[in-house]
């Protein structure tokens, strides 16, 4: 802005002529007009913002003065839609810009524009015209010439930064899984239709599915972009699963925030913070912050005093990268809940230095060594297709994206094991497998249904046999799952301050099976849906914890859908196990996972495991076809429900079961060829 805009537009502040828009509390137009840009990501309700109530309430500015504008710049909410316009009587208005949303990034984004001829105005004003409805602006720069360099240099939250291809933005993304979708989608139905194509077109197919799944892979990353600005770490995910790992033995299952608001009041004990909460893990309240830090000294006594200054130096870190909002939202979330067996490998990689970027990014790139794994494995027991199917669910399904759980800390150790114990059994191995089995399952319970699909198929031969001998040919299975069991309890429970984390575990799995959340997918939320049940509609805003009254609902109609989902899930054992007979082990224990979908409940991130449904593209011709098909499908799923609600579960839900049961029923067909003719080509 020229010397003479800025001394024009103090003058102008000086009047208080400004539109009712501006709070009495918030930023004049001075500051919207000059005052710096925050930084990018900001939160959009953060200090030196304007609030805009709807579309109908507009940010307007008298400028007291005509003046030409050359160039704009609108630093607001990145996920909604606004109009610039400009005018030199407040009736008249011509519309100079209309500024785009940023594709669904986070908090405040900076857009800048030059007019094609300069445009004279007195009066300005910004309206949002679409989005989400929570509507802000930071800043607005009016320039008479353009300044060098332009757009200016953004400022970048601290730890955060570019994203590695500017271009490729979330929308941008999105349309790209579309279009790898829809191709992953014909390879599969020209592989099923055209199964015995001449090798020359066999060898084209390959190739295409082979790039698709290379690209499908990349695209879990976002093609190299993560988090876009916020990086590749997930500080919200790390401070959970960091700490976690680190200090088990003192703060246990549910003193992390507790411990956490305690340090951050020694840190800054003047600091007022009668507005913040902290979620008590005992029962999910929200309580006052400084009654949250009281019930943190029981669990300070359990530190020593070198051990404590440690404790307080990692928190103090996280609060100082987190943006303000998101240390409220970490202390108001539900907690640590990785099984001690987690702690195994986890907590000596916590260890292994002192906490700093540095760590925690080499900590995260060990999810992408296990992806990279899991897929190497699939490629040698299975062949080359079967990898590809694997990759492309991967990469393409919209439960498990990056957003999630991406750039954690060691949250796909049990998809490796499930997989390595698919493998394993393909392979004749069941000790190693049923160990793998019994690691995956001690780290995240719902992995022990491999090893029920393999029980219930042993009892449906030894029924049939009217004999025992088809049990004892699991004997192997079993022992590996038994030392399993037998090593990994008590080891893990050293590492976790004792066996009474293990019954800490336990009750803190209660009450996180008994949380409501909206993205959570299974049977149960296709039974309790209601459309009155929606979380917009039960959100009461002037209570400590809003959603309390929509959990508190949606827990009531889930627990009245207990019988129902007990007779679904005794129609679907019956199905299963009529596909399990005179099927290879592998495939049995394969299809025990669809146990999980219908007997329980689980956060969405953790249905990345129908990617295991791959595996059957040699003995199923039509499971790469149903796999690809979900992938695509969910992302039309995303499209439509763009927000985490009850609808969206509904949704998410229904395809999954869907895949689960169109599989089963498939294969309790009698098959038409030898039982085991997947081998790896």
């Amino acid at each position: 802005m020229t010397r003479g805009l800025r001394a024009w537009t103090l003058w102008a502040a000086a009047l208080g002529l400004c539109a009712p828009a501006l709070r009495a509390d918030g930023p004049g137009p001075v500051e919207i007009l000059q005052g710096p840009l925050l930084p990018e990501g900001s939160p959009s309700d953060a200090p030196g913002t304007v609030r805009l109530a709807d579309v109908r309430s507009p940010l307007a500015l008298d400028l007291q003065q005509a003046r030409p504008v050359r160039a704009l710049l609108l630093q607001a909410d990145g996920n909604d839609v606004y109009w610039v316009e400009g005018s030199l009587d407040a009736r008249s208005w011509t519309t100079l810009w209309r500024v785009p949303a940023q594709g669904g990034l986070p908090g405040l984004r900076t857009r800048a524009t030059l007019l094609g001829a300069p445009f004279t105005l007195r009066y300005v004003r910004v309206r949002a015209t679409f989005g989400d409805g929570a509507f802000s602006v930071a800043r607005l720069r009016l320039e008479t010439e353009v300044p060098r360099p332009w757009p200016p240099p953004l400022e970048q939250l601290e730890g955060r930064g570019e994203p590695l291809f500017p271009s490729l933005r979330p929308g941008v993304v999105l349309a790209l899984r579309h279009a790898l979708g829809g191709l992953a989608l014909l390879l599969a139905g020209w592989a099923y239709w055209r199964p015995e194509a001449p090798a020359r077109e066999a060898r084209r197919r390959r190739v295409l599915l082979g790039l698709v799944a290379a690209l499908s892979v990349a695209g879990w990353p976002n093609f190299g972009n993560f988090h876009y600005y916020a990086g590749r770490l997930h500080l919200h995910e790390a401070f959970h699963y960091f700490l976690g790992a680190k200090y088990l033995p003192e703060i246990g299952y549910t003193g992390l925030y507790a411990s956490a608001a305690l340090a951050e009041r020694e840190d800054a004990p003047a600091a007022d913070r009668t507005a913040r909460t902290v979620r008590s893990l005992v029962d999910n309240r929200l309580l006052p912050f400084d009654r949250g830090a009281d019930e943190g000294q029981a669990f300070r006594a359990r530190f020593g005093p070198e051990r404590w200054r440690e404790f307080r130096g990692d928190v103090r870190w996280f609060r100082e990268r987190l943006p303000e909002q998101l240390w409220r939202d970490v202390l108001n979330d539900h907690g640590f809940n990785a099984a001690p067996a987690w702690l195994l490998l986890a907590r000596p990689l916590a260890e292994a230095g002192p906490l700093s970027a540095f760590h925690l990014e080499w900590l995260s790139a060990l999810d992408l060594l296990l992806v990279v794994g899991l897929l190497w494995l699939i490629h040698r027991s299975f062949g080359f297709e079967a990898a590809c199917l694997a990759g492309i669910y991967w990469g393409l399904n919209s439960f498990s994206r990056f957003t999630w759980t991406g750039g954690g800390i060691l949250r796909l150790d049990w998809l490796w094991l499930s997989v390595a114990a698919l493998c394993a059994l393909r392979r004749d191995r069941p000790l190693l497998a049923g160990f793998a089995v019994g690691y995956a399952g001690l780290i995240r319970l719902f992995p022990f249904f491999l090893a029920g699909g393999l029980a219930l198929q042993g009892l449906v031969a030894a029924a049939g046999a009217r004999s025992p001998r088809p049990l004892r040919g699991q004997l192997r299975f079993w022992a590996g799952l038994g030392l399993a069991l037998a090593l990994l309890v008590p080891l893990s429970a050293q590492q976790a301050g004792g066996l009474r984390a293990w019954a800490e575990f336990s009750a803190n799995s209660r009450r996180v099976a008994g949380t409501e959340a909206s993205n959570i997918v299974g049977l149960p939320v296709v039974l309790a849906w209601r459309p009155d049940l929606l979380p917009a509609l039960n959100l009461d805003p002037l209570l400590d914890d809003p959603l309390a009254p929509w959990e508190q609902a949606q827990a009531a109609a889930v627990r009245a859908t207990r019988p129902a989902v007990a007779v679904a899930a005794l129609g679907f054992l019956a199905l299963l196990g009529l596909a399990v007979r005179r099927r290879p082990a592998w495939v049995a224990a394969l299809l025990g996972l669809g146990l999980v979908p219908i007997v329980h409940r689980l956060a969405n991130y953790y249905f990345c495991w129908p990617l295991v449904y791959a595996l059957l593209a040699g003995s199923c011709p039509p499971a790469g076809l149903a796999l690809t098909g979900t992938a695509w499908a969910s992302n039309v799923v995303a499209d439509a429900f763009p927000d985490y609600d009850s609808a969206r579960a509904l949704a998410s839900s229904l395809l999954i079961c869907a895949l689960v049961v169109g599989l089963t029923a498939r294969l309790a067909r009698p098959p038409s060829h030898p039982p085991d003719d997947a081998s790896p080509r």
